[in-house]
């Protein structure tokens, strides 16, 4: 048995008209646009309403970075009231633009693992736990893919690699000690297509310099791609592609998920 879900996010024109914009989503037409069938990975009662990141302003990042140089999770939605409101009205964009044009993502979870399906790609990401020499734990995320046969899709890099990522930390108790957000620190891209190389994009968290994951606490990471289009006018980021979250010391591997909304 497998669950498929299609969802809806909406383009960025700014910071704050992407959260307006998919606040509003929410409240009306997202809904609408879910497929879900019976699977044991669909989100329950069990899993935890914390789990998802919704306000990136108590993320940790370097000052003075390019917001779109920040991961933090605003890019595919947020619940309208978990959000301030404008400051004033922005203009809206064009209904023929491409800022307008929404993204269409379809989460297939299947008995061997999660698939996405965007814009003709194909994506299987999976995630190991990670023992480090200072005792800590650490994760690794692996992104497999199979290009559009009929686009060429171009990423934005980070230290060579187009994953993003934004961790919530918990304590043993369950409580909340700490998000950390990812800072992308070079403005390479590299292309997608059939003819391309296609070696498999990885992560690590936390960085070499960032603190590990110790016994007993748990983590939610929110993992997205730096920027993802045809072309360079047409590439954007997702800060919500995936979920990993884990347990540090369990026996299992960690679990991969779609977003919640």
């Amino acid at each position: 048995m497998w669950l498929s879900l299609q969802l809806t996010a909406p383009a960025r024109r700014s910071r704050r008209w992407g959260l307006l914009a998919a606040g509003l989503c929410l409240a009306t037409a997202c809904g609408g646009a879910a497929r879900t069938g019976s699977g044991s990975d669909a989100p329950s009662e069990d899993a935890p309403s914390d789990g998802v990141g919704r306000d990136g302003a108590d993320g940790i990042a370097p000052g003075g970075a390019e917001q779109d140089d920040i991961a933090t999770p605003d890019a595919m939605g947020a619940s309208p009231g978990q959000q301030d409101a404008p400051e004033s009205p922005l203009p809206a964009p064009d209904p023929g633009s491409a800022e307008q044009e929404p993204r269409e993502l379809v989460y297939r979870v299947r008995p061997d693992g999660l698939l996405i399906e965007y814009d003709g790609l194909s994506l299987r990401p999976r995630a190991e736990a990670q023992r480090l020499t200072n005792a800590g734990y650490g994760i690794r995320s692996t992104v497999s893919y199979e290009p559009s046969p009929e686009a060429v899709h171009e990423l934005r890099l980070s230290e060579g690699s187009p994953l993003s990522v934004y961790a919530k930390i918990f304590d043993k108790a369950g409580n909340q000690k700490a998000t950390v957000a990812d800072t992308r620190s070079a403005s390479d891209t590299v292309d997608v297509c059939v003819d391309c190389p296609s070696e498999p994009w990885q992560a690590v968290w936390p960085r070499a310099e960032g603190t590990p994951l110790w016994w007993g606490e748990r983590v939610v990471l929110e993992v997205g791609l730096w920027g993802i289009g045809l072309d360079e006018t047409d590439r954007r980021p997702m800060k919500r592609l995936f979920l990993v979250e884990y347990r540090a010391g369990d026996s299992s591997d960690p679990v991969v998920r779609p977003p919640q909304f």
